[in-house]
């Protein structure tokens, strides 16, 4: 009985509070997101800064392989977009754009460079975004409130 009871609490206590939860959810999203991308972005920056840009042109010429664009343009945009997109999205400015442009690099990653656990689960959170949007904790939510459309 004591166990019921528990759980029914806990239900009220989620579907009270679930639009401050779900705002949450989508934050951590987010930031889970960024993390990912803008380490590997970061690291790719650092090369070049260091002098090494040929080891990220190499990555793209060896391993990611994209087949419809020359591995130092896929280098370039590849670096940029892996800085720029999720910032934005940490950001939560242009979130729905940055989200697509995230998921269309997933689905490169997947196609054209190794297909992994994490491609799925990255795939996953992105479109919970693309979806339903940053939430209330960003800059997207702000603008709209102060601009209505």
């Amino acid at each position: 009985m004591c166990v019921k009871k528990f759980i029914k609490s806990c239900y009220k206590v989620c579907k009270n509070n679930f639009h401050y939860l779900s705002c949450i959810y989508l934050l951590l999203c987010r930031s889970y997101i960024f993390m990912i991308f803008f380490k590997s972005g970061w690291l790719k920056l650092e090369n070049a800064i260091r002098g090494n840009w040929y080891i990220t042109e190499y990555l793209f010429q060896c391993e990611y392989n994209i087949p419809f664009m020359h591995y130092k343009i896929a280098a370039v945009i590849g670096t940029f977009s892996e800085l720029f997109f999720p910032l934005l999205l940490l950001l939560g400015l242009v979130s729905r754009a940055s989200a697509l442009v995230i998921l269309s690099m997933v689905i490169v990653m997947s196609a054209t460079y190794m297909h992994l656990d994490e491609h799925v689960i990255w795939g996953i959170l992105t479109m919970n975004i693309l979806v339903f949007g940053p939430g209330k904790i960003s800059v997207d939510h702000f603008i709209q409130r102060k601009l209505p459309l």
